[in-house]
């Protein structure tokens, strides 16, 4: 009969433990609701605001909102890059999204596969290259904090100085 009831117990134990964890998946993003869906900007571009993740190609990334204030982090970039053959070769990164640490790995892959004694590229170029592709990344790959505003269909967006404007879809 003990067994039965511990038993019990930790079934009890069990569905309150997966409720809490249901209901704090349920309940989700808690920021601005108002920022939810397709915004376009004076460019065209698509900004996508989807709790808690937003997309405007080629960069997607995670925002929080607190009163009009906004943190954006860029996560991924899309890259469909290649080169034409190099010593009958295609090198190319294959189309899709990647982190910063990935962009950087598949670049070093390029760069090793090329043949050195074909190329005017020493060693050290190669680590100038990959310095100077590591900086450009530090400088896609970062979180910024700005001000926005949402007035009727229209959100303006301040970041650094710089105002984007979007109108809702």
């Amino acid at each position: 009969m003990k067994a039965i009831r511990n038993w019990i117990k930790f079934l009890v134990l069990g569905l309150v433990f997966a409720g809490i964890i249901l209901s704090c998946a349920t309940i989700g993003f808690s920021g601005d609701k108002a920022l939810e869906g397709t915004w376009i900007g004076s460019d065209e571009k698509e900004l996508i605001f989807n709790k808690g993740n937003y997309e405007i190609l080629p960069l997607r990334g995670i925002y929080s909102t607190s009163d009009n204030n906004i943190t954006i982090t860029v996560t991924h970039m899309y890259s469909d890059f290649s080169i034409d053959e190099i010593d009958n070769e295609m090198i190319e990164i294959a189309s899709g999204w990647y982190t910063k640490n990935q962009l950087t790995t598949e670049i070093e892959n390029i760069l090793n596969k090329l043949n050195l004694s074909e190329t005017d590229m020493s060693t050290e170029d190669i680590v100038e290259a990959l310095t100077e592709i590591n900086d450009y990344f530090d400088n896609i790959f970062t979180t910024q904090t700005g001000t926005y505003s949402i007035i009727d269909n229209t959100l303006t967006i301040i970041i650094d100085d710089e105002t984007e404007i979007f109108v809702k879809k």
